[in-house]
């Protein structure tokens, strides 16, 4: 990687750490959850189901995740320890750490970086995110750091979708792919088996380092990464698919600076309508684009679904939304409301050409419509309630 720390080669000593927790059976921790909330129950029946048939929960939060957990560390007790370490980036005792691995292995990995000592444990500084055989690296937390990589469930929901459209009938093997804020690399590498050639692209270059050192970790061959703003390094180039999961959050300016990877601009969606702009000089004439994008709600209007009518409806163009979720953030709830905002939709966005403009917004089940209104409902009335209190 291109940031080294204390002398070390990163790239050397995170190709190590991958080795190692590889051999140790880290790929299996794909199974297990990551830790939710009272909120997330209605996750469960699903987690368990897939836990049992040895599925994928990666980044899917359970509010049972303890439980599973505890049978971890009762079963697999040294996979257990490295679960608590690079999963879940939890404070492991030094004692614990060179059970599994030399004194010596675990200072390379401390001087490299990789690791920090804190009051007699090892903290993680990277996380590694097992899915579907592969393994990604990237930042642990916390986050909301100066160009802080970051991996989660959003990108993982993208790429089982993607992979579930690729492998199924009625999509042709795409020539040429793009993944447009690529990060670590989890679109663009998932593509690579199902496309014959993909770029992905960051603004980021400790994104660009880490997508890099994931694609030789995971044995990608026709996939290349270029440090750019959006399509600034594929000028003039067409590709068949475009796929993002761009920053698209809603900041506050005090926050913009330090959050680059979640930074989407004006109401969290000027970075995704930057990237429909670009679509037109970027798509071949059979080409597609699906991205992944938070829609502001004001005053009863969507405000992403007018503004992709005003910049595409006077454009032989066809656009599917697939509402995922919608939601409000309590942190910055007082932030949102100075702007009217009553609440987020989280949609996957597909874009093609066609004979003439067309927009279709698909509705989600009444039970996870009503579930949303209950969690958005919640939000308000905890939000209430501490204000009330006070400063504590």
């Amino acid at each position: 990687m291109r940031l080294l720390a204390h002398g070390a080669d990163v790239r050397d000593a995170l190709q190590d750490l991958d080795a190692f927790v590889r051999a140790a059976g880290y790929l299996a921790l794909e199974r297990y959850p990551s830790p939710g909330e009272a909120k997330h129950l209605y996750n469960d029946p699903g987690n368990l189901l897939r836990y049992l048939l040895h599925g994928s929960n990666a980044w899917r939060a359970s509010a049972l995740a303890s439980t599973y957990y505890r049978r971890l560390a009762g079963t697999r007790p040294d996979l257990s320890v490295l679960h608590d370490a690079f999963m879940l980036a939890r404070p492991v005792a030094v004692a614990r750490f060179h059970a599994l691995a030399s004194p010596e292995r675990c200072e390379r990995w401390r001087d490299a970086g990789l690791l920090s000592s804190e009051a007699g444990t090892y903290v993680s500084t990277v996380r590694g995110t097992p899915w579907q055989g592969r393994l990604f690296w990237h930042d642990a937390p916390p986050g909301f750091r100066e160009s802080w990589v970051f991996l989660g469930p959003d990108s993982l929901r993208l790429a089982r979708r993607l992979e579930r459209s690729l492998r199924g009938p009625g999509h042709d093997r795409p020539r040429r792919a793009l993944d447009l804020g690529t990060g670590a690399g989890i679109l663009a590498i998932s593509l690579a088996p199902v496309s014959d050639e993909v770029v992905g692209v960051d603004i980021n270059p400790r994104a660009i380092d880490y997508a890099r050192l994931n694609a030789g970790l995971n044995g990608a061959r026709n996939v290349v990464f270029h440090i750019s703003d959006l399509f600034d390094a594929v000028a003039g180039e067409r590709f068949d698919l475009i796929v993002s999961n761009p920053p698209f959050l809603f900041l506050p300016p005090e926050w913009r600076a330090r959050c680059v990877d979640g930074d989407g601009g004006a109401l969290g969606m000027a970075l995704t309508l930057r990237i429909v702009d670009g679509l037109p000089a970027h798509l071949t004439a059979d080409g597609r684009a699906v991205l992944q994008a938070n829609a502001p709600v004001v005053d009863g209007r969507d405000l992403l679904v007018e503004e992709l009518r005003a910049r595409l409806g006077d454009r032989p163009w066809r656009v599917r939304l697939t509402p995922l979720h919608e939601f409000q953030d309590e942190t910055f709830l007082d932030f949102y409301a100075a702007h009217r905002i009553e609440r987020f939709v989280a949609y996957v966005i597909e874009i093609e050409r066609a004979d003439r403009f067309a927009l279709v917004r698909t509705t989600m089940s009444p039970w996870r419509r009503t579930a949303c209104a209950v969690r958005i409902a919640a939000v308000r009335a905890r939000h209430r309630r501490r204000r009330a209190a006070g400063p504590a």
